[in-house]
């Protein structure tokens, strides 16, 4: 599986989520002096040359762009979910939703219809059920309150018709889905997987429904089937450093930043 793995940059500095946008670059929220340290955001061109995109004061985790080229960031230390122009600079930022006060906005996705998705880690503590999953119409301001009660709810994806929502909890080992009814709203949560040990992170729905999984403590990916049957995809704990995330690109090749290195790889389309 390794031999499909490459480096495609390295000194970016404890990388949390990698997407790739619409210029072809790769984006990535950075920590300066560890992984939960304020950093900038920058970007990776396709030869591996980086620069900082944006500089929110705070530590972008998650990170999504929107059809019209904005980025949507979750920014850990502000707690807000910030919309970022295409010159880096920020154009709105949100700390409340429908009454819910954000304490560590984490994971987020933009749906089919440009609605995003994100979870709230809340303590992102074991056994504490403070997060949540939360739902933000980015044109106009107004959000939802999907589901509560999550124990560090972390990573978030959706299937490409917009249907199925899945959150992996990293405290519980375990990815969850839920049916979407509607914008920002979920239908009763139910296992997808069990057995993700050592810390589910960030996801990335294929189109043919199974879910990519990062499992940071074991610097590992994984592929959840529909099924729930779960397959090594990589394991690589040199050159993944407790990967953080395994987002997917245009063509299927996956994108895994190392939360405890320096790094974002590749990995060819594992299908």
């Amino acid at each position: 599986m390794t031999a499909r793995l490459r480096v495609l940059v390295s000194g970016v500095p404890h990388p949390e989520t990698a997407v790739l946008g619409p210029d072809g670059y790769v984006y990535t929220g950075t920590g300066v002096a560890d992984h939960l340290s304020p950093g900038p955001v920058v970007r990776v061109s396709p030869d591996g040359d980086q620069e900082v995109f944006a500089d929110t004061g705070g530590r972008v985790l998650g990170l999504a762009f929107l059809p019209g080229g904005d980025l949507v960031a979750c920014d850990s230390v502000n707690a807000a979910l910030l919309r970022l122009g295409t010159d880096g600079r920020i154009v709105s930022a949100v700390s409340e939703v429908d009454g819910w006060r954000l304490r560590r906005p984490n994971g987020c996705v933009v749906d089919p219809a440009g609605g995003v998705w994100f979870t709230d880690s809340g303590t992102a503590t074991a056994g504490d059920p403070t997060g949540a999953v939360l739902y933000l119409d980015p044109d106009r301001g107004a959000g939802r309150v999907a589901a509560t009660g999550l124990v560090f709810p972390n990573g978030i994806g959706v299937t490409g018709d917009g249907r199925r929502l899945y959150v992996t909890l990293t405290r519980d080992d375990a990815l969850i889905s839920f049916p979407v009814v509607g914008p920002g709203v979920l239908g009763a949560a139910r296992v997808a997987a069990h057995g993700l040990a050592s810390g589910p992170d960030g996801l990335s729905v294929a189109p043919d429904g199974r879910v990519y999984v990062a499992l940071t403590r074991t610097s590992r990916v994984v592929a959840v089937d529909p099924d729930g049957a779960v397959q090594v995809v990589v394991d690589d704990p040199r050159r993944l450093a407790m990967p953080s995330h395994a987002g997917r690109t245009a063509t299927g090749a996956l994108l895994i930043p190392s939360l405890f290195g320096d790094t974002i790889c590749v990995l060819a389309t594992p299908d």
